[in-house]
């Protein structure tokens, strides 16, 4: 399968289409590209300086989360956020020594025009702060919880973080830890929840995976229109139904690889009602020492291989169907059969298992048996 963002998950197994399924900075299952509040983390997007002005450190912790910032510090992080009037700003911050000034800030040239800037902590005035949040717990942490659409509102490039000492000597720091931005429309004063379908997450643990089950990530719930989760894993030896053999051919898309689960090891998979038809192309494999077995049972044949797609079966035992030419497999495609008993329950000749009209390739050991 195609991998079309790049994080080494492939498509049809992605958690965060569009988004590095490897960055989950708060390690809720979620990756931070479909986290409704991701925390911004400092290790994948450093500060950058403020021209002309920033000649401190910055120091960043071992997960991300938090920033020490020491001299006359000015910093800034990219962010080309469009504030409304319901986006919330919320950090912590402490210090262990006063500065001139202690500042959270937005702009979008990197300049000393910045605005808004609001100051949490100094001994200096500012042009136009605002200090309505000011800390003042000395030595400890305090968390801050802005309506920052009630200062301003529009696109905004940078936030910035200030410990702002020219003066001699260059004394005090800032810590901000756990920023975040985000929308709240109901008010209520958190994160609103952004409805995501996470295909293939069982987030409640209930044993039924997200796009199936309305519960999962409640308040919100699953597209239904993406269809049930397909895991690519065959569950249990049942004809139909959801992690059924039919069910994973059915829900796989072209290029995929069909494995079994080990539940699945010594039954029978008998059908019925319907055929493994097999109109994509697909990779079909099973560890022969699992001694899993495709029954085709009622039907004329066990497989059907329409024409046009490469099909590789490998580690199965095969027993026909009840039909006359090609009651275990009709191949009309590409198909390659590996490590493979193919067993005849009609006590007919064998050599009418299989019946080839496509391109047949055969690896390791494939044998055709009577039952």
């Amino acid at each position: 399968s195609p991998d079309s963002d790049g994080d080494g998950v492939c498509d049809s197994q992605d958690i965060c289409q569009g988004s590095d399924d490897n960055i989950d900075t708060n390690g809720d299952g979620i990756p931070d590209g479909c986290a409704n509040c991701p925390i911004f983390n400092f290790n994948n997007d450093p500060l950058i300086s403020y021209t002309g002005q920033d000649a401190g450190t910055a120091a960043y912790s071992s997960d991300g989360l938090t920033v020490l910032l020491e001299g006359n510090s000015w910093k800034a992080l990219e962010i080309n956020y469009n504030i409304t009037a319901n986006t919330i700003l919320e950090f912590e911050f402490g210090s262990t020594e006063e500065g001139e000034l202690h500042e959270i800030i937005f702009d979008n040239n990197l300049t000393l025009a910045a605005t808004p800037r609001f100051k949490l902590f100094g001994s200096q005035a500012a042009n136009s702060p605002i200090t309505d949040f000011a800390y003042t717990n000395v030595g400890f942490w305090t968390s801050f919880k802005i309506p920052l659409g009630d200062y301003v509102t529009g696109l905004k490039e940078y936030i910035g973080f200030t410990m702002d000492n020219d003066a001699d000597p260059n004394i005090g720091n800032s810590f901000f830890r756990n920023v975040k931005l985000y929308e709240d429309t109901d008010g209520d004063g958190e994160c609103d929840l952004i409805c995501v379908t996470l295909d293939c997450q069982d987030n409640d643990l209930d044993g039924v995976f997200a796009d199936v089950d309305p519960d999962d990530n409640d308040p919100c719930i699953p597209d239904a229109s993406a269809g049930p989760c397909c895991q690519l894993i065959v569950m249990n030896n049942q004809e139909l139904g959801n992690g059924s053999f039919l069910d994973v051919i059915d829900c796989a898309e072209s290029g995929d690889t069909i494995t079994f689960d080990s539940s699945v090891n010594n039954t029978i998979i008998s059908f019925a009602v319907q055929n493994a038809i097999i109109s994509k192309d697909l990779y079909i494999i099973a560890n022969p020492a699992s001694n899993i077995t495709i029954y085709g049972n009622n039907m004329s044949q066990t497989f059907l291989i329409e024409s046009g797609f490469n099909v590789h079966i490998e580690g199965l035992k095969i027993l026909s169907g009840n039909g006359i030419f090609g009651r275990a497999i009709e191949n009309e495609g590409s198909l390659t059969i590996k490590n493979c008993d193919i067993i005849d329950t009609q006590g007919g000749n064998l050599e009418n298992l299989i019946f080839n009209k496509g391109s047949l390739t055969i690896k390791g050991i494939v044998n055709l048996l009577n039952q």
